[in-house]
C-alpha cells in the first residue's frame, strides 16, 4: 500500500520560510534539489484539500515524479520562493482560503516565470482561467480527474 508524505501546513502566513522548515520539509520528503539527477522531475502540488493532494501525490509518485505537496498556498509560495530553480513544475489549485490560485500564481511568476503551472482545478470561473493563460499559465485540468488524465497532462506540462 502506498502511503503520501505528510502534505505541509502551517497556520504561519509568513512568506520567507525560515531555513530549518525547508530542511524539515525536503528531509520529511526525501527531496534533493539538484536537476538532471537520475531522480523523477521535482513537481509542488498546492492544494488545501488533503484527499486531493494525497492521491495526486501518490498517481503521480507511482510513475516516478518527486512531490512536495503543500495545503497553504502562502506556505507553497514560500516554499517556492526558496526552491523555485529546482522545481520541474508546479500545480496549483484555484479556490483556496488564504490565496486564490490566480494570485499565487501572479506571485510566483515574478519570482521565476519560467516554471510550468497547471491549474487544477473544478471551481475556477472561466474568466479566471482565460486570465491566467493570457498571464503564461501552461495548462488547466478541471477537477474531477482520473490518474490516467492526471498523469497525462503533467507529461504534457513538462514536454
Amino acid at each position: 500500500m502506498l502511503s503520501a508524505g505528510n502534505p505541509i501546513d502551517a497556520s504561519d502566513s509568513s512568506e520567507k520560510l525560515p531555513s530549518d522548515q525547508l530542511e524539515a520539509i525536503l528531509r520529511n520528503h526525501d527531496l534533493k534539489l539538484a536537476k538532471g539527477s537520475d531522480e523523477g522531475p521535482l513537481i509542488m502540488m498546492v492544494e488545501d484539500e488533503v484527499p486531493v493532494l494525497m492521491l495526486g501525490e501518490i498517481i503521480l509518485k507511482e510513475k516516478g515524479y518527486r512531490m512536495i505537496p503543500v495545503l497553504n498556498p502562502l506556505i507553497g509560495l514560500a516554499v517556492f520562493k526558496e526552491i523555485h530553480s529546482a522545481l520541474d513544475a508546479v500545480l496549483i489549485d484555484f479556490k483556496m482560503p488564504q490565496m486564490t490560485g490566480g494570485e499565487l500564481f501572479k506571485r510566483m511568476r515574478r519570482i521565476n516565470p519560467g516554471i510550468p503551472t497547471m491549474l487544477v482545478s473544478g471551481y475556477a470561473e472561466r474568466d479566471d482561467i482565460e486570465q491566467m493563460l493570457a498571464n503564461g499559465l501552461n495548462a488547466y485540468l478541471p477537477k474531477p480527474f482520473t490518474s490516467s488524465v492526471l498523469v497525462n497532462a503533467v507529461e504534457r506540462l513538462l514536454e
